[in-house]
């Protein structure tokens, strides 16, 4: 349920649920006063939850019996699906780029950044594939763009200032003008 001013949540239990108002209030302190409603919350992991309202009485909480049935939260079970096989098409990726089976492993990758195109470890990792293969402008390029996604990126931002500087390449073009202020950056550094 949720308790005060604040809406602080508090958890009653587990269903189905029965307690006496002398239980509640032992456990949980004062509800509310009469005429108020105390809103009250079921959830279940991936399931939608469900809140309802019920009246305190002078003596507490009335006595109520709610039936409920929660629906699965199909968005959420295809999210947690769609993450899993991304993960896996990226531990695959890394299987294949360990054995140097570098086009196996790009095309891992592409199935990843087909159904998230901005995913920075993803980009990060396609960078390293080509880095591994020589190809090291296609690799610089595929590093700036995991940077570009996620400036967190640590290991895109210091290979991407490795790479330019083997290629003797000018600092990347932004407000940041050399690899350690964009370290700094990510770093949180002002």
């Amino acid at each position: 349920f949720y308790k005060g001013d604040q809406q602080e949540k508090v958890r009653l239990g587990e269903t189905p649920f029965e307690k006496s108002d002398e239980e509640l209030s032992k456990e949980f302190g004062e509800f509310g006063k009469p005429g108020e409603l105390v809103k009250v919350s079921v959830e279940k992991e991936n399931y939608v939850s469900q809140s309802f309202w019920l009246p305190v009485s002078n003596s507490g909480v009335v006595s109520s019996e709610v039936m409920l049935k929660l629906i699965e939260d199909k968005k959420q079970t295809v999210e947690i699906s769609s993450a899993e096989k991304a993960l896996d098409q990226l531990f695959l990726a890394q299987r294949f780029a360990l054995t140097n089976e570098f086009e196996r492993a790009l095309i891992e990758i592409d199935k990843v950044l087909n159904n998230f195109p901005r995913l920075a470890r993803a980009l990060s990792m396609k960078a390293s594939i080509y880095y591994a293969k020589g190809d090291f402008k296609e690799s610089l390029n595929w590093y700036e763009k995991a940077i570009e996604a996620n400036p967190q990126v640590r290991e895109a931002v210091e290979m991407s200032a490795l790479i330019r500087k083997k290629l003797r390449l000018p600092a990347a073009s932004s407000p940041i003008s050399t690899p350690d202020q964009l370290l700094d950056k990510t770093n949180g550094a002002k």
